[in-house]
C-alpha cells in the first residue's frame, strides 16, 4: 500500500516499552508490575524483552512487520541501490522503468521470492520501487547530454595531469586571485518562451505574439576572477555583419562581434 496510514493506536510507543523493559532488566521489577506502571500488554512487553536479549537493534512493532514482508533482503538492496548510482556516475544511468526491470531480474537470478505480479510484468512493482528510492536517497533527475569523447576523457590520469601542471604554473608565475579567471559560455535565444496567459477552459490552442516562432542562438561569454569580480559579457551573433544595436540594453561595456557560425 503506497500511503499506508495505522487505523488504530493499538501498541505501546518504541521508547515506553524501552523503559519497561529496563525495569524489569535492570531493576528486577517483574513484568507485571512493570507492564502496569507503564500502561502496556504483559505478552507485548514480554515478547519486546526477548527479542532486545536477543539483539539490542532488533526491530520491533510495525518496523518488524514491515521488515519481515520486505522483498529483496537488505543486504540485496544495498548492493543493487550501490550498482545504479555507480551506473549514473559512469553516465550510464538507468531510467525508472529499467530500474524496475533490473530488479525483477537480480531477484530472478538469485531465487528471491517475488509477488506473482512481478512476474506477470516482468519488472518490480511502482509500489516497491518508490520505498526502495526513499530508503536509499533515489530520486529521477534529467541528465545533461554528454558525448563519448567528454565522458572518456574525463579520468583520473587527465585530470591529475590537469592539476600538476597547474600547480606548476602556480608556483612560477605566483598569480594572485584577481589575475586568475575562470570563462565560461552560454547560449541566449532571440525569442523568448511566453508567459502562461488565462484562456477559456478546454481551449485546444492558445498561441501569443513573439517577434519570431523560431529565434537563433546567440553565444554568451562570461570571465568571473577569483576573488568574486566578473567583467563584461561578450556576445557573439550569428550573422556576418555586427551592428551596435545588437547589444541595446545590455550591460555596460558588453563587448558584440559576430561569427557566420555563431
Amino acid at each position: 500500500m503506497r500511503n499506508y496510514t495505522r487505523k488504530t493506536d493499538r501498541g505501546a510507543p518504541p521508547d515506553i516499552l524501552m523503559r519497561a523493559a529496563q525495569e524489569v532488566l535492570r531493576n528486577n521489577k517483574s513484568k507485571a508490575a512493570a507492564a502496569k506502571d507503564f500502561n502496556v500488554d504483559r505478552m507485548t512487553l514480554s515478547r519486546f524483552i526477548k527479542k532486545i536479549q536477543q539483539s539490542e537493534d532488533a526491530i520491533t512493532g510495525y518496523k518488524a512487520v514491515a521488515a519481515a514482508k520486505t522483498i529483496i533482503p537488505e543486504t540485496m538492496e544495498k548492493d543493487l541501490a550501490i550498482h545504479l548510482v555507480t551506473l549514473c556516475d559512469i553516465f550510464h544511468g538507468l531510467s525508472q522503468k529499467s530500474c524496475r526491470v533490473l530488479a525483477f531480474e537480480f531477484c530472478s537470478r538469485n531465487n528471491v521470492n517475488m509477488p506473482r505480479s512481478w512476474s506477470e510484468h516482468g519488472l518490480a512493482g511502482q509500489d516497491w520501487w518508490l520505498k526502495f528510492a526513499e530508503r536509499h536517497q533515489l530520486t529521477l533527475r534529467a541528465p545533461e547530454s554528454t558525448s563519448l569523447a567528454r565522458a572518456s576523457a574525463f579520468n583520473k590520469p587527465v585530470v591529475n595531469k590537469f592539476f600538476s601542471n597547474l600547480a606548476k604554473v602556480m608556483d612560477e608565475h605566483k598569480f594572485s586571485p584577481n589575475q586568475i579567471f575562470n570563462c565560461d559560455e552560454t547560449g541566449l535565444t532571440t525569442v523568448q518562451k511566453p508567459k502562461a496567459v488565462v484562456a477559456k477552459r478546454g481551449t485546444k490552442q492558445v498561441g501569443s505574439i513573439t517577434s519570431q516562432e523560431r529565434g537563433e542562438l546567440v553565444t554568451v561569454m562570461y570571465a568571473v576572477s577569483a576573488s568574486g569580480n566578473s567583467i563584461p559579457p561578450m556576445m557573439i551573433f550569428p550573422r556576418v555583419n555586427y551592428r551596435d544595436h545588437f547589444i541595446r540594453g545590455a550591460p555596460p561595456g558588453t563587448i558584440g562581434c559576430a561569427n557566420p557560425s555563431g
